[in-house]
């Protein structure tokens, strides 16, 4: 398994905006999810979740913060680099992504963001190192000393950003 770090020099490497990062993000989960789109995820998520009202508004955050959105995906996209052949996917995403550039809306950015995170979660995953934007607009690497659960990462995040790593 990889590390966060190696990911955050991985993307700095490649100078990555958040536009980037968020096609990296909706293409990955996209992947990831046998191919759903932004409807079909939003679908899902709607369908399983305890309350409803609460991931309309977790995506209405996402939507209307980008440094929240960014910093989510990365979670998503740290959580992913763990697993080798999901880090090799990313390594391409990448690479198409500055061949290829595209710009997605926010609602499908926040749709992956959560819905990624609601894959993780769904599978138990946990990380103890992410990667996260700081206020200077840099790409760090954030180790937590121990496995914190997929939930408690994106509760984190949405809580306090960067401050809470």
């Amino acid at each position: 398994m990889s590390s966060a770090s190696s990911l955050v020099d991985y993307l700095n490497a490649h100078h990555p905006g958040a536009d980037m990062v968020a096609q990296v993000c909706v293409n990955l989960v996209r992947s990831w999810s046998g191919g759903k789109d932004a409807q079909e995820t939003y679908s899902e998520l709607m369908q399983n979740a305890k309350d409803p009202a609460g991931v309309d508004q977790m995506l209405y955050q996402l939507e209307g913060d980008p440094a929240y959105a960014d910093n989510v995906a990365l979670i998503v996209i740290s959580s992913a680099w763990g697993y080798s052949e999901l880090e090799s996917e990313i390594r391409q995403l990448v690479v198409d992504a500055e061949q290829s550039p595209e710009q997605f809306p926010s609602s499908w950015v926040a749709r992956a963001a959560l819905y990624g995170m609601y894959l993780m979660a769904r599978n138990g995953a946990s990380a103890d190192d992410i990667a996260f934007r700081n206020a200077q607009g840099k790409i760090e690497a954030h180790t937590f000393g121990r496995d914190v659960p997929a939930s408690a990462l994106f509760a984190a995040m949405r809580d306090q950003y960067e401050d809470a790593l």
